[in-house]
């Protein structure tokens, strides 16, 4: 095993995944800082939706906050230049990462994994080629390369186990209802509401994502299978206009399959690359232990729904961190919340936007039960500052999931009493009719 991991390869493939990283990170940084996300995310709502396993991060200063934008837009370009990798890259993993844990409402599958390449690229090589470093290109132990394989394989294969549902496989839905809502802006809206692009896309798109892993892989079916990714990832950010940087970092991500000697001589034909040289590289046990540890959490982790009764995707317990993609919809119909004065006898309905809450975080009352119960806890705070006493706080939101009848996601009790944890299950939720 050790010497199959210690392989000295070329590292052409990787340096090109590495501007192509730092790319779409600028993209990113430089998106975050136009919609003024400091401001409008973290220090303008009086309530931030905190992880269950870190409620203990919370918003610095907003000069710090602004500084750390800087530094991600600083590291992204060093990460293009080759300059400096390893360094940007762990600022990147440690500010980017604290910045996306502040809050639940800012998760998002190509954010998180954003957070992993950045480690990767932390404790990897990829400045060896394509950069402004010294002297010549030295090859790279396998285990560099394989490290973002694995983790890209895992992404695409748990995002076709998420579409196991009868919701997907039976009811069509969340692509029926996608393809609707875009095909009114289309000029292919008659197309995308047939039966076959409906059918094409719920069975392909399922087909896809539990196949490809392998089809990369497999160097007989390796070519068939980064034209499919390809066609899938342009299909990707052509119907779904809320997915960023995701289908172009996932496509740039398929130069790490093509055979890097191959893909020398291709780059070789307009721009002269000198020649890597070959090193002994040692990986102890203690590596090999870490990365299977890794590895083994990362195939675990997505499937700890199966501990929890319910539907994951309409209690949304263990849904974080799972890779499930596009597999729900969900309209609101109502959403408030009130607090019952029992020594006054009143009902006094509360301004959500009072407590300074964005667009994304209202989204998320109607989406993620747990985030009612962060929200009816600061509501009792605020109204028992304001002396109210025998209070209880409720919540009536009326959802459609997954274009079905409208329905309460909230039983009829005290949400500011309900304890939410990593393990306990979510028995005020509605059972999903």
């Amino acid at each position: 095993m050790k010497s199959f991991l210690n392989q000295p390869t070329d590292p052409i493939t990787l340096s090109f995944f590495r501007i192509v990283f730092g790319i779409c990170f600028l993209w990113e940084s430089i998106y975050f800082l136009r919609i003024d996300f400091i401001k409008l995310f973290i220090t303008q709502p009086q309530v931030h939706f905190n992880y269950d396993f870190a409620p203990f991060i919370q918003p610095l200063p907003q000069p710090i906050l602004a500084l750390l934008l800087v530094g991600l837009i600083a590291g992204s370009l060093f990460i293009i230049a080759g300059k400096f990798v390893k360094l940007s890259s762990w600022f990147i993993f440690i500010a980017f990462g604290y910045l996306f844990l502040i809050d639940k409402a800012y998760y998002n599958n190509h954010l998180y994994l954003i957070c992993l390449f950045a480690f990767f690229f932390a404790i990897t090589n990829s400045e060896e080629s394509l950069s402004f470093k010294k002297g010549n290109p030295r090859k790279v132990p396998l285990w560099q390369l394989l490290l973002f394989q694995l983790q890209l394989g895992i992404v695409y294969f748990y995002g076709g186990v998420a579409k196991i549902n009868s919701d997907w496989l039976s009811r069509f839905e969340p692509v029926k209802t996608i393809l609707h809502q875009r095909a009114s802006d289309s000029m292919l809206s008659s197309l995308l509401q047939t039966d076959f692009a409906v059918y094409f896309i719920s069975y392909g798109g399922f087909a896809f994502d539990l196949g490809i892993a392998f089809l990369l892989f497999y160097r007989p079916t390796r070519k068939f299978g980064l034209i499919s990714a390809l066609i899938f990832n342009v299909l990707n950010a052509w119907i779904f206009d809320d997915i960023n940087i995701f289908p172009f970092m996932m496509m740039g991500a398929l130069v790490l399959f093509i055979d890097p000697t191959e893909f020398r001589k291709f780059l070789n034909k307009t721009i002269k690359l000198k020649e890597p040289t070959e090193v002994k590289s040692t990986t102890n046990n203690s590596l090999i232990y870490l990365f299977t540890i890794y590895f083994v959490f990362q195939l675990l982790l997505p499937l700890r729904h199966f501990l929890y009764k319910g539907n994951t995707e309409w209690t949304g317990k263990a849904q974080y961190f799972s890779w499930r993609m596009k597999i729900q919809t969900r309209e609101t119909k109502k959403l408030t919340f009130s607090v019952l004065n029992y020594d006054k006898k009143e009902i006094i309905n509360v301004n959500v936007a009072s407590f300074g809450l964005n667009d994304d975080q209202i989204r998320l009352l109607s989406m993620h039960p747990e985030t009612g119960i962060t929200f009816a806890k600061a509501i009792r705070k605020t109204a028992e500052q304001k002396g109210l006493k025998n209070i209880e706080v409720k919540a009536e939101v009326i959802v459609s999931f997954n274009n079905r009848a409208y329905q309460s996601l909230y039983r009829d009790l005290d949400l500011s009493k309900v304890e939410e944890g990593i393990f306990k299950p979510r028995d005020y939720v509605e059972e999903l009719k």
